[in-house]
């Protein structure tokens, strides 16, 4: 290992030969031992240098063990075309002479470049490579209509992706079934790329989940690359993305595409309740059941009530910061036709009070509380009085 002068991280040189040798600092090394110096290294800090000898050729079959090593340690890896590691492979394929540090391509200067394209894969070792785009199609125009909305507002937008890129390590050319087969989700993103946003895909490492995730307007994670994440990538990401951005979460095995939101408790974040009033409606009344205030008053002459006013419960509070409502721009006639729906006023609105029991489920486990609905209207002014028993 070569100690940098600053004394703030160190450079693993790793060289695969022909013969299927491996060399760690220019002296031969069993695959264990290897292995070990690997774990020790920190991805925020370390780097590890590679050369493999007669690059045009089949590769030996201990490279990909090797690739394997540094890719699940999430350590970023710089590139050399010469045995004694002084040039390095840019972010555009081009060969560049090191500099005493022996340093990767700087995180902030690569993902800017991956801004500017429509999609782009950010490899391990901070390559670049560009998926092409289909020409304009009626049947591409057609499936764009289809993408989920992941944004806040009208784009273009910048959506950053994380998924596992280490298949395009050192490759200048990717089949698209390929990538496709890595990131299973990768038409959907050619779609939002075809729409207008600019899309890029990393692997979400330490060493440069800030950079990555700058400047974008919403975050999606493959479900497979949360064991490898920091801890803290939730809290990392929320400082990292723009104002207003939202963050997904793509699960392999339904194909499904869920919406989170960072929290406060393990593991960080946790899922977020759709919008709309009907789902303000179900989240009115769980907070109702569980908080601290046993009533509260809906009026037609007043903003809705806002939830963070009904529970004094930290967790609950973490919950409710979590929902997407905008309290002024919900309806509240369709809130008022929800809970009376909900609850059996509806079939007969000359009924002033009557009880409702549903079947709620929160954080603390299914339950069954019992409220009192009273409705009133006097002068074209309605109010919903409900009460927790």
């Amino acid at each position: 290992m070569t100690i940098v002068a600053q004394g703030l991280s160190m450079n693993l040189k790793i060289s695969v030969l022909s013969s299927g040798s491996v060399l760690l600092d220019g002296e031969p090394t069993a695959l264990d031992n290897l292995a070990e110096a690997i774990q020790k290294a920190e991805p925020a800090t370390d780097c590890v240098l590679y050369y493999r000898e007669n690059a045009a050729s089949e590769p030996p079959a201990v490279s990909g063990e090797v690739m394997h090593m540094v890719i699940a340690k999430k350590l970023p890896v710089s590139f050399s075309t010469k045995p004694d590691f002084s040039d390095y492979v840019d972010a555009l394929g081009r060969t560049r002479p090191r500099d005493e540090a022996g340093s990767p391509p700087e995180a902030k200067s690569v993902f800017a470049k991956a801004r500017q394209a429509g999609v782009t894969i950010v490899t391990p070792s901070r390559q670049l490579s560009a998926i092409p785009l289909p020409p304009a199609s009626k049947k591409m125009e057609a499936m764009v209509k289809t993408l989920p909305k992941i944004f806040a507002a009208e784009g273009p937008h910048n959506l950053a992706v994380i998924a596992d890129t280490g298949f395009a390590n050192g490759r200048s050319a990717l089949p698209i079934e390929e990538a496709a087969r890595a990131i299973p989700f990768l038409g959907f993103l050619i779609g939002f790329a075809c729409a207008g946003h600019k899309v890029w895909i990393f692997d979400g490492a330490a060493s440069s989940l800030e950079a990555g995730l700058a400047e974008s307007d919403a975050l999606l994670v493959d479900s497979v690359m949360l064991p490898s994440l920091p801890s803290d990538w939730m809290q990392i990401a929320r400082k990292a993305v723009r104002p207003d951005a939202r963050f997904f979460l793509h699960d392999r095995e339904p194909y499904r595409l869920r919406r989170v939101v960072p929290s406060d408790f393990a593991p960080g974040w946790r899922d977020c309740e759709p919008e709309g009033e009907r789902s303000y409606c179900n989240c009115l009344l769980t907070t109702l059941a569980n908080g601290s205030v046993a009533s509260v008053v809906l009026s037609s002459e007043s903003p809705l009530p806002n939830l963070a006013e009904l529970t004094q419960d930290p967790e609950e509070l973490d919950w409710i910061a979590g929902l997407p409502f905008r309290y002024d721009q919900l309806d509240f006639a369709q809130v008022l036709g929800n809970l009376v729906g909900f609850s059996g006023g509806v079939a007969n609105w000359a009924r002033q009070e009557w009880t409702f029991s549903p079947v709620l489920a929160s954080s603390k486990g299914n339950r069954r509380p019992v409220f009192v609905f009273r409705w009133r209207s006097r002068l074209g002014k309605q109010i919903l009085e409900i009460t927790r028993k």
